[in-house]
C-alpha cells in the first residue's frame, strides 16, 4: 500500500529505480552524491553481524538501560493516567469544572516546564 522509498529500492538492489524516485522527491537532477550516500550506507549496514545481539554488548548498555527504564518508570509512578484524566481526577477530589480544567493546563505546563529543564540538563 505504501509507496516504495529510494532506501527500500536500493536494500533491494533497485538502484535505477531509486535514483529516479529520489529526483522525483527532490525536484533536481544533480542527486549523484545523495544516491551514493544512501548505497554507501547500504552497504554498511549489510556488513553488521547480528545486529540485536550487538545492543546487548557492555558499550551499548546504558543505552538500553535507559531505553527500558524510563518508560517503566512512567508507567510505574502513574503519571500518563494523571495527565490524561487531569481534568476528572481534579474534579473529582473537589474543584469545580472551570478550576479542574485550570489545574489540568497548570499541570501540563508544569511538564512542559520540567523537559525543558531536563533537556537543558
Amino acid at each position: 500500500i505504501l509507496p516504495d522509498t529510494p532506501n527500500s529500492m536500493i536494500e533491494r538492489g533497485q538502484f535505477k529505480k531509486a535514483e529516479t524516485k529520489l529526483r522525483k522527491i527532490r525536484g533536481v537532477d544533480d542527486v549523484d552524491d545523495e544516491i551514493n550516500d544512501l548505497i554507501a550506507a547500504s552497504e554498511a549496514s549489510k556488513l553488521v553481524e547480528h545486529p540485536w545481539r550487538n545492543l546487548l554488548q557492555r558499550t551499548y548498555r546504558p543505552h538500553l538501560t535507559m531505553a527500558i527504564l524510563i518508560p517503566s518508570f512512567q508507567q510505574l509512578t502513574g503519571i500518563n493516567v494523571i495527565m490524561f484524566y487531569a481534568p476528572v481526577l481534579f474534579q473529582t477530589i473537589g474543584f469545580g469544572s472551570d478550576a479542574a480544567l485550570m489545574s489540568a493546563v497548570v499541570t501540563g505546563l508544569v511538564n512542559v516546564g520540567a523537559t525543558v529543564v531536563s533537556i537543558y540538563g
